[in-house]
């Protein structure tokens, strides 16, 4: 199993960050790679919806059901999921104010399904691939959000 830690700091309020990040019709806008959503929920989002997350992952489609498992507005958001073929993820995203502004940090724990990454690549480089694609889904959220709050 994989763990990735990550954060970032946006120029917004909690409140204007957890609202984007809850928004599950943005998600194919910021994250790198989510190719589509279906299924989702009713906005604001709640405990114990789900969705269906079509994910880019080492040149594959795979599509994933996604649980919100925890939700504490406007400070976290828990989700889990099992992929096709034993994949698993959990993730926690948590906004916290940080100067003037706020710190978004994911907590991502998973396991990609079993024949996929034997095929394509070793598994350091898998992990190593997705840090970056999470750290560039940070970028992209924190560009979108700002970018909304200058409003």
């Amino acid at each position: 199993m994989a763990k990735i830690d990550t954060s970032i700091e946006v120029n917004a309020s909690r409140e204007q960050v957890f609202e984007a990040l809850t928004d599950l019709d943005l998600l194919p806008v910021w994250s790198t790679i989510t190719v589509e959503t279906h299924g989702t929920p009713r906005k604001p989002i709640e405990e114990g919806d789900t969705f269906v997350q079509t994910l880019r992952v080492l040149g594959r489609n795979l599509e994933s059901t996604w649980g919100v498992t925890q939700l504490q507005r406007p400070q976290r958001v828990s989700y889990s999921s099992e992929a096709p073929g034993g994949g698993m993820l959990r993730m926690v995203q948590t906004v916290e104010e940080a100067d003037g502004g706020s710190r978004v940090v994911v907590e991502l724990d998973y396991e990609l399904p079993g024949g996929l990454v034997g095929e394509l690549f070793d598994s350091a480089y898998a992990e190593r691939r997705n840090e970056r694609e999470l750290e560039h889904s940070l970028h992209n959220l924190k560009e979108l959000i700002e970018a909304r709050a200058s409003r």
